[in-house]
């Protein structure tokens, strides 16, 4: 399998084609929450198909989802999709990988891991969707058009020459800045559009005494490519055989990491501790995916003001691309992957992905989702909301196109770890992980 290659999102058109999206059906049926499970078409007398669907959505998200599986369940009585967390991206991950070897995977899963869905296609466990999307219960090329370009450009691969749709896009998302607005304000600070600016406003919020640092942030690959990017280097060459994340601007990204560490300006945590002390105001920033809003925001129950801005900006604009993916598992029974590709086309339509997108702060699938009268309303009500949508102008995604990547990212977290901590130099950490890296490439 050659992995696809060439530009990912960084297109303005895409905005623009965003801005100017028309039609799709207003949500007449929303009424501030959720639609009940008992409303929609009577089940059938006879059994309905059950569709095992594992994910990895947990608290308020794996709450919304249930409730929206409970809706399609309920207006689409030949299936019964039963939906089952088992953990998050990299657990899944695993699980899935488990439960293949015993040879009891689930029908279909959410593929968040980096590097899962060429994993799963690689060892042929999954159907692509393109047979879905072509067969007698697929999509219109209108239908599909309106879907945002780069969400089927990171489902899409190269099988048997072609360009194939292997998974569907399910929850995405990008990496933003939060900061603690009332902070800023109290400090007459600006929302720093720089890093220069975050770097001088972490400073000032640190001298008046009102944190303990900038920011706190648990190590991880997607922030370094997000510097690395700014800085105009890549991960991996055009055509995916070597990395390239070892480059002079990788090397400065990870320098520029350390510095905020040596300076006190960030502070390492573990997993989410980074949340918990954002709302506790040890801290006055953090960079996380648009979703984390969500959680921050249930345990802040309104202390100050949380604000979500576009990532800073280095020498140019980049910022990464989150979520997951749905994939359909060839073990799985006809009826039963018929099941999955029926939760997954009506997943992406208008009405239920601007519904999921407004409970849960992930993007809406569609360009038609934005003309609903619940997102129009959200964009009124929280203008917070497009700053996710707005950065998909310059998002990138991380290799999820390349098998390999599931086992090269823990080595560069820990090569990222290592050098912002001292134990190694920038240039000689980079150096290290892109040596193993490669050789984990070669295969």
């Amino acid at each position: 399998m050659t992995p696809r290659t060439g530009s990912f999102i960084g297109r303005r058109q895409l905005l623009r084609q965003a801005a100017a999206a028309a039609g799709g059906a207003a949500l007449g049926w929303w009424a501030g929450g959720l639609l009940r499970p008992g409303h929609g078409a009577a089940r059938a007398a006879e059994s309905p198909v059950a569709v095992a669907f594992w994910h990895g959505n947990s608290g308020p998200l794996g709450n919304i989802l249930d409730a929206l599986v409970s809706q399609f369940n309920a207006t689409h009585p030949r299936y019964q999709i039963r939906s089952e967390f088992v953990g998050n991206y990299t657990a899944l991950n695993q699980k899935v990988m488990s439960a293949v070897a015993a040879g009891t995977p689930p029908d279909a899963a959410q593929a968040g891991a980096y590097g899962a869905v060429a994993e799963y296609l690689q060892e042929n466990l999954i159907v692509p969707v393109q047979k879905f999307v072509d067969g007698p219960d697929g999509l219109a090329r209108q239908s599909l058009a309106d879907i945002f370009p780069g969400f089927l450009e990171d489902n899409t691969f190269v099988v048997g020459g072609r360009p194939t749709l292997v998974s569907w896009p399910f929850n995405k998302s990008v990496m933003v800045l939060y900061y603690n607005g009332t902070m800023l304000r109290s400090l007459r600070l600006g929302v720093p559009r720089t890093w220069d600016e975050f770097v001088t406003a972490s400073q000032r919020a640190m001298r008046a005494g009102k944190v303990t640092a900038g920011m706190g942030w648990t190590p991880g690959s997607d922030f370094f490519a997000a510097l690395l990017l700014q800085n105009g280097g890549r991960l991996l060459s055009p055509d995916a055989r070597q990395v390239q994340f070892q480059s002079d601007a990788g090397v400065r990204a990870l320098a520029f990491l350390k510095d905020l560490y040596d300076r006190k300006i960030m502070y390492l945590t573990k997993q989410y501790d980074w949340q918990n002390d954002l709302v506790a105001q040890k801290i006055c920033f953090a960079v996380s995916t648009i979703v984390s809003q969500q959680y921050i925001q249930q345990d802040l129950k309104g202390a100050w003001d949380l604000g979500v801005a576009p990532l800073p900006a280095g020498p140019r604009r980049a910022t990464i691309l989150f979520g997951s993916n749905g994939v359909i598992f060839a073990h799985a029974r006809p009826e039963a992957q018929a099941g999955a590709w029926a939760f997954f086309k009506w997943w992406a339509e208008p009405q239920q992905t601007a519904l999921w997108s407004v409970q849960s702060h992930y993007l809406p699938l569609r360009r038609s989702a934005l003309d609903t009268q619940i997102m129009k309303h959200l964009f009124a009500q929280d203008p917070r909301q497009r700053v996710a949508l707005d950065s998909l102008e310059y998002a990138h995604p991380m290799p999820d196109n390349v098998a390999a990547w599931v086992r090269i990212d823990p080595v560069l977290t820990d090569a990222i770890t290592k050098a912002v901590t001292g134990l190694a130099a920038p240039r000689d950490a980079l150096q290290d992980a892109a040596s193993r890296a490669n050789t984990i490439l070669r295969g």
